[in-house]
């Protein structure tokens, strides 16, 4: 009997919900978040030449946009917990970047072969990468919940 109401429960469970479900509104905004995020998620290195302080300056600017988009989203989404969601989100920005320079730029090889301005790009570029897939996957989540909580409206 366990195994058929197992059964039951993940053939009825939809992992991927579908569209629609959420409110026009609701889901209006959360595509508005989701544009932004889209915004700042290129990262644009000016029309100057490429050289590694302009392309760092590109790879922090488009972060701190991704984490201002995050932040609007918690404000919207997440109020009860805001400020430990906001807390969290930072340490792993910042710790995504710790992480990323030591991946990157920090070992004896590394330094040894004198090849820094390749491994700092390298490294803002890994953690651009860290961040933008954690927004993501915040949009996803609150899309996801939006249908979930409304998948019974209609």
């Amino acid at each position: 009997m366990k195994w058929l109401v197992l059964v039951c429960f993940l053939l009825s469970f939809n992992p991927n919900a579908q569209e629609g479900r959420c409110p026009t509104d609701e889901s209006l905004a959360i595509d508005n978040l989701e544009q932004e995020f889209n915004d700042c998620a290129v990262v644009d290195y000016g029309k100057d030449e490429w050289q590694t302080s302009e392309m760092l300056k590109a790879y922090d600017r488009s972060i701190d946009c991704m984490q201002k988009v995050a932040h609007h989203l918690f404000d919207k989404y997440y109020t009860h917990y805001n400020a430990s969601v906001k807390k969290n989100f930072d340490n792993y920005v910042s710790a995504a970047t710790d992480i990323s320079f030591d991946i990157n730029q920090r070992s004896d090889m590394g330094r040894s072969i004198r090849l820094a301005e390749v491994y700092v790009l390298e490294a803002a570029g890994r953690t651009h990468v860290m961040v933008k897939n954690l927004v993501k996957d915040y949009i996803k989540e609150i899309r996801d919940e939006c249908d979930d909580a409304h998948e019974f409206d209609n």
